[in-house]
């Protein structure tokens, strides 16, 4: 097998090993919501690790993909990898194509939960500086 050879193989791997994290990273992100909702410290702790493996992962292939990009001197973007799929055989191109275009999507879909997440996490801290913020002196006495 030649490097070319090599080098595309490590990306086909490594684009259908990113579709299955990215799906893992999904329910991460789908769990974590759950368990922020329900303040579920040692459980939000956990799904933080598993979030943080997928995402460890995926940085790797990433980083290794740019690489190769690189190789064939083809730059860093999104038409650098079309090109890429481009090296690919003909009875290949297709399932890459599709498995790029649903790479991006999965990516922007755990972007949009990772928002939501966020705004959520934002939303308990605006509650409890609220409630620390109050004269601890009227919490405890009785109303009147």
């Amino acid at each position: 097998m030649s490097q070319r050879e090599q080098l595309l193989d490590v990306v086909e791997r490594d684009l259908f090993g990113d579709l299955k994290d990215f799906a893992l990273l999904q329910r991460a992100m789908i769990d974590l919501h759950g368990v922020l909702l329900a303040r579920e410290c040692v459980e939000i702790n956990l799904v933080n690790e598993r979030i943080k493996t997928l995402l460890d992962a995926i940085s790797v292939r990433a980083k290794r993909r740019s690489k190769v990009l690189g190789a064939f001197q083809l730059g860093a973007d999104s038409s650098a990898m079309h090109a890429l799929i481009g090296y690919f055989t003909r009875d290949r191109q297709a399932d890459l194509q599709n498995a790029w275009k649903t790479l991006i999507e999965s990516a922007g879909h755990c972007r949009a939960l990772n928002e939501r997440n966020g705004k959520l996490l934002a939303m308990h801290s605006d509650i409890l500086q609220q409630l620390l913020s109050t004269d601890s002196g009227q919490i405890y006495s009785p109303s009147i």
